[in-house]
């Protein structure tokens, strides 16, 4: 929740090892955060790891928490807007009988979701139903987690469009070139989209293409200036595009 995913990773990790000695891995409930951790960190192959083992392990249990929360990290693990779909079907399995500290955390996971790929609107409302939730249960570091993704000037109306060339780009590609503008790497960005790094570095190699630039210090300098450059100002060459 604070950022500190290396640390989060040991803990959970080492906590999910004990988890084992248990037959019932609702017992310590380690699990699916260990999941959630490993995709936050672009861990894809280990996240889905330990999802497969969590699966296994709840073969046969009758419990809601298990199914609610293996249906997050499912949505969590998957990319492109399928993931949207599962994070829909897990939140319309939940019941009013179900955690709501859990429904709180779906919601939350499932804005995050919905802003890598443009549809703020939809974010910003499933953050304020993951807020609502969790002031219900007096979760106050989590309410305060929501409020800064609230708040960030990120989540509501897309930031100004510095150069017109940037309106060839979709929303969330916008949101990508803004990423790499602030000198953020694509590991980083990745952990940040619950995407793979490859992933990050096909979207990237098309915006180049649409942009016409070959480079992360051309695409930052078509995002960071006001007027499109003038014919010439890019230096081609015929290297490979650098993502």
């Amino acid at each position: 929740m604070r950022g500190e995913l290396a640390e989060a990773y040991a803990q959970l990790n080492r906590a999910s090892e004990l988890g084992l000695g248990f037959s019932n891995p609702a017992l310590l409930r380690s699990e699916p955060d260990l999941v959630e951790v490993l995709v936050r960190l672009g861990h894809h192959r280990e996240a889905v790891q330990a999802l497969t083992r969590l699966e296994h392990r709840s073969s046969g249990l009758r419990s809601r928490w298990l199914q609610m929360t293996i249906s997050r990290s499912r949505a969590l693990v998957t990319d492109g807007e399928h993931s949207l779909e599962l994070f829909a079907r897990s939140l319309e399995a939940w019941t009013r009988y179900d955690s709501v500290f859990e429904r709180a955390r779906t919601h939350l996971c499932y804005g995050e979701r919905l802003k890598t790929f443009g549809r703020l609107k939809e974010a910003k409302d499933s953050f304020l139903r993951a807020k609502a939730l969790f002031e219900e249960t007096g979760a106050a570091a989590w309410t305060q987690r929501v409020d800064a993704l609230l708040f960030d000037g990120r989540v509501g109306d897309m930031p100004e469009i510095q150069n017109p060339a940037l309106l060839l780009l979709s929303d969330h590609e916008r949101e990508l070139a803004q990423m790499v503008a602030r000198g953020r790497r694509n590991k980083e960005i990745a952990a940040s989209l619950y995407v793979s790094v490859r992933t990050v570095e096909v979207r990237l190699t098309g915006i180049y293409r649409k942009l016409g630039v070959q480079s992360r210090s051309q695409l930052t300098s078509l995002v960071t200036v006001r007027e499109p450059l003038r014919a010439g100002e890019l230096v081609r060459t015929t290297s490979p595009v650098s993502v």
